[in-house]
């Protein structure tokens, strides 16, 4: 009687959990017009049950990817905290050896510059390279030049003549095509390169000068294929667009490729910023342009051969990141088309290799398949068309307090794959941001409305489709670009992308919607705010809504600090200073001096405690000159600006309260209402919830820490396994672990499905009523 006074959407969800008279009460239903026609409710029910089958699927994805991000952040987490208790035995980089044997003799380095058309930055790239301390008879710059700009070619000849009149032996190439892009102009020279190793650095790179004096001692270990060198970042702070790079680069960087390096599990080569050894990438097959990630192609392959590669926290090499939105989509591009290539090309060889079966599975499912590809599907098919389409449809919240059902917000989603899950991994993004974790919504945001971009790149490099090896370079326009908004220059930079002006149209039209029928606000504001985000990455306008205020200096009415970056087309300011030789010539003077006081050897030259007073006169030098003894004069100390007054402190620090308020009222109000949405439904927490949850975020993750974790272990168990040695109780146990892992996620599948379809769980209820009764039934629900 309760399920015939109610309308049919109503009385499905009540019956939704299998009462053995639901067919009775809907033929009842549709005998009194109650229902739509038979056709068009079976047409209804068949779309239910493929919303189901998505919704399903979605939350298994959403799964994987969070057991991938949790098992490198639990790695990361343990790592870093027992290295700081005892490093001698947990500190990855102690593994090797990180300074050079005394009498050593340092190995000849080569640093490569690759660049096309990178007007604005060549020159300060080149400068920075040859300002790098290392000993010049060991120590060679290559500008690979494929520049079609006639300014970018005179910019780069005039850098490097002036250097090379300093003495530093530095060389252009430049080809008569690009064929195979960077990797091709690489693999062109790589055999008449005579240097031991090969630093590379991008255009938009500022290696520190300390570089290869930090990298090049862990190749004593002859097993080192390459060192790679943590990105920081210049202009971070120069827009929210940036802010967001920033989130995504520190994850990648401080977590994944720590937590894989730490593990002594695989990790990629990033491009730039690291050294290689020439005889590893001799021995992988040298440079490869079949993919668009020539980096991860080579360092694979070195991988399956045997190297084993260093990553470094404290080699520090800034970098710019894209401030134009068009420059990041082209990155962006690249790096989600660039490894489906290499998978669809090199699964086979992972497969067939002689690693140990663990560590193959590793790499296809969660490297690959979930961190690469299932990330981008996640991001845009769930929680950007899935969610509205269920929630919208099938929930309200007049519904709910109309029928007293709590749980009708999950009635076609399971609640913790939309609110916990997604909460939790994104904390885990946003830790290792600490001073941006205000913008977690925003990132969240972001991440939805480039993940169109990357999800259909993917695609195309899995299928192999036309067009999937268009190369494109990011430009850089400088760290100094302006952050004054011009309405001139937004408007002429505007044009229009179809697929995500399509999903932000979609989204608001939900957000509409929802209003209309009366859900909850929380999806309300959500599906506004993201479909205008996407409207505005449709646009190209997402580098011009930036709600970062201007720097302080400006505010407090300050002269603005100095820059170091060069002007386009110019030499840096202190290459101009050392025009005269006067500066360099001092420097060899002085190391001269030094080097009678030590020992023979071959020792880095560096500026220690006893050379204070040197380093002091020739900073006096660079900025004072010196006069006619020769002696240096000391710079003249600047003026310090007076201080500001206090209304103006008043002013500067309302301005940022007025800039900082709209996003971070937003933050606060979707967070409430997440927090306390999904707070309540633990009231209404089921058995299938919990396990889900407990596989996703403990049992999955921590098994692969058990059996991956261990780095002396993965790297043992390679190099018997590369010799044919590998212990068949080593086998047996890797093999045993790959069954565990395996039936976690088969459970995790079904969980998921189970969770996600209210037909599934009618007919599990329905044969559990058959077999063990009503008793058992009512126990479950």
């Amino acid at each position: 009687r309760r399920a015939l006074a109610t309308p049919y959407p109503r009385c499905r969800g009540r019956l939704r959990r299998g009462c053995p008279a639901a067919p009775h009460v809907v033929r009842i239903c549709r005998s009194s017009h109650m229902l739509p026609p038979e056709p068009l409710a079976r047409a209804q029910d068949l779309a239910i049950v493929l919303l189901e089958l998505c919704v399903g699927l979605a939350s298994f994805t959403g799964c994987m990817v969070a057991v991938d991000k949790l098992f490198l952040f639990y790695s990361t987490i343990f790592y870093k905290a027992m290295a700081f208790l005892s490093p001698d035995r947990y500190e990855p980089t102690r593994r090797y050896p990180c300074a050079l044997k005394r009498n050593a003799k340092h190995p000849r380095v080569l640093v490569q510059l690759p660049m096309f058309n990178e007007t604005h930055v060549a020159a300060r790239i080149i400068e920075y390279a040859c300002r790098m301390e290392y000993p010049r008879d060991r120590f060679e710059v290559q500008v690979l030049d494929d520049s079609t700009d006639a300014q970018t070619r005179a910019v780069v000849d005039d850098a490097i003549d002036h250097w090379r009149s300093e003495g530093i032996a530095i060389s252009v190439v430049r080809r008569t095509n690009r064929q195979g892009f960077k990797a091709g102009a690489m693999h062109e020279v790589h055999d008449a390169i005579e240097a031991e190793l090969i630093a590379i650095f991008d255009a938009d790179f500022l290696p520190e000068r300390d570089f290869l004096l930090k990298a090049v001692p862990y190749f004593q270990h002859k097993s080192i294929g390459f060192v790679q060198g943590r990105w920081t970042y210049l202009n971070a702070d120069e827009s929210l667009f940036c802010r967001y790079q920033e989130i995504c680069l520190n994850a990648h960087i401080k977590c994944e490729q720590y937590g894989r390096f730490a593990t002594g599990n695989f990790f990629n080569f990033n491009g730039t910023g690291g050294v290689w050894r020439k005889a590893c990438i001799t021995d992988a097959g040298g440079w490869n342009a079949r993919t668009l990630v020539e980096d991860m192609d080579l360092s694979l392959r070195a991988f399956l051969r045997g190297w084993q590669f260093v990553w470094v926290y404290d080699i520090h090499c800034p970098n710019e990141i894209p401030s134009d939105y068009k420059a990041y989509r082209k990155q962006q591009r690249r790096w989600s088309c660039g490894p489906m290539q290499l998978w669809a090309a090199a699964r086979e060889q992972v497969l067939q290799s002689s690693l140990p079966p663990l560590q193959k599975a590793y790499l296809n499912i969660f490297f690959f398949g979930a961190r690469m590809l299932a990330t981008n599907v996640i991001s845009f098919t769930f929680y950007s068309v899935l969610v509205p389409l269920t929630l919208l449809h099938f929930t309200s919240e007049s519904e709910a307090e109309a029928t007293g059902e709590s749980e009708a917000h999950h009635r076609f989603m399971p609640w913790w794959a939309i609110v916990w899950l997604p909460l939790l991994v994104t904390a885990s993004t946003m830790a290792f941001s600490p001073e941006s974790f205000h913008f977690m919504i925003l990132y969240v945001m972001y991440e939805n409305a480039m993940s169109i971009l990357k999800l259909g790149a993917s695609l195309e490099g899995l299928l192999g489709l036309k067009g999937s090896m268009t190369w494109t370079v990011t430009q850089k326009l400088g760290a100094n670009a302006s952050r004054s908004f011009e309405l001139s220059k937004v408007l002429s930079n505007i044009s229009c992308f179809g697929k995500e002006m399509a999903c932000g149209l979609f989204l608001l039209c939900a957000a509409v919607y929802g209003r209309h029928v009366g859900a909850s606000w929380v999806f309300q504001v959500y599906f506004a705010t993201q479909g205008f985000i996407f409207v505005v990455f449709s646009l190209s306008l997402v580098e011009a809504l930036n709600l970062q205020p201007p720097p302080e200096w400006q505010l407090l009415g300050l002269p603005p600090p100095p820059t170091p970056a060069p002007s386009p087309g110019a030499l840096p300011p202190l290459t101009e200073a050392l025009t005269g030789g006067r500066v360099a010539n001092e420097r060899r003077r002085r190391r001269e001096q030094r080097r009678r006081r030590k020992k023979k050897g071959y020792e880095a030259v560096t500026l220690g405690q006893s050379d204070e007073d040197s380093a002091e006169e020739l900073e006096a030098l660079e900025g004072g000159g010196v006069d006619d003894s020769g002696n240096a004069l000391k710079r003249q100390q600047q003026i310090a600006p007076a201080a500001p007054s206090f209304l103006r402190v008043i002013y500067a620090n309302a301005v940022i309260f007025a800039y900082t308020l709209p996003l971070n009222a937003l933050s606060i109000a979707l967070l409430y209402g997440v927090t306390t949405m999904a707070l309540s439904e633990m009231n209404t927490t089921q058995w299938d919830d919990l396990i889900a949850l407990s596989l996703a975020l403990v049992l999955v993750p921590g098994h692969l820490c058990l059996s991956l974790g261990s780095p002396r272990a993965n790297i043992e168990h390679r190099r018997l396994a590369r010799k044919g040695r590998l212990p068949f109780r080593v086998w047996a146990c890797q093999c045993v672990s790959l069954a565990v892992l395996y039936f976690l996620l088969l459970l995790l599948f079904l969980i998921s499905m189970y969770s996600a379809s209210a037909t599934l769980q009618q007919h599990v209820s329905r044969l559990v009523h058959d077999y063990t009764g009503k008793y058992l039934e009512e126990y479950l629900d």
